[in-house]
């Protein structure tokens, strides 16, 4: 059975969260979160999202503007969004989903606290471990989406820097330039190149 119905979709990927968030606090913190927490928190988080669509701004990297509302994109072209999530102790998780341009949700990636990702204590540290570890989520996410086949992406991120370093082609000897390197020869696997 397949569902088009975008609330279930909904529902199921704020459950599907709900659980990974269940599993991380369990193992990274010893905690046994109620499951009727996570369906409570499921209920929020939609209506969050619902709210927030209705008035966040978002930037649309490849046109490079700043839009109220998510944009339709064109017909046989995909929208990949990531993000990164990080513990108290430094554990990371990247996240990533693909939509096409009904806004239908083609794949989704979680990578949790056990990804090979890890940060330590100091807060400069984790600051510039967080910038890394977005790109690193925009890297997977990207190849997730290339390893599909997609070929027409628009690559969408909510950090300035990884932002500003894609569009201006900025990659300087660092972990975090080589990271957007990867990037960038990843595009080159798009037709023409990816809206970055």
């Amino acid at each position: 059975m397949v569902h088009t119905n975008i609330e279930w979709w909904s529902m199921f990927w704020s459950l599907l969260w709900g659980i990974w968030l269940r599993r991380n606090a369990w193992v990274f913190e010893g905690k046994m979160v109620d499951l009727a927490e996570i369906q409570q928190n499921t209920m929020s988080i939609i209506g969050e999202y619902e709210k927030a669509n209705e008035a966040t701004s978002t930037v649309n990297l490849g046109a490079a503007t700043v839009v109220q509302k998510w944009e339709k994109l064109e017909a046989g072209w995909y929208k990949v969004n990531s993000d990164v999530a990080m513990s108290n102790d430094g554990h990371i998780g990247f996240g990533g989903i693909i939509r096409n341009y009904e806004e239908d949700i083609m794949a989704a990636t979680i990578l949790g606290g056990h990804c090979g990702y890890y940060c330590p204590a100091s807060k400069g540290r984790q600051e510039c471990c967080y910038t890394i570890a977005e790109a690193l989520t925009a890297k997977h996410a990207l190849q997730i989406a290339i390893e599909a086949s997609l070929t027409k992406i628009v690559l969408e991120t909510n950090n300035i820097k990884v932002c500003r370093h894609l569009k201006n082609n900025i990659h300087e000897n660092t972990s975090f330039g080589f990271i957007i390197k990867d990037i960038l020869e990843l595009a080159k696997n798009c037709i023409d190149r990816c809206c970055l």
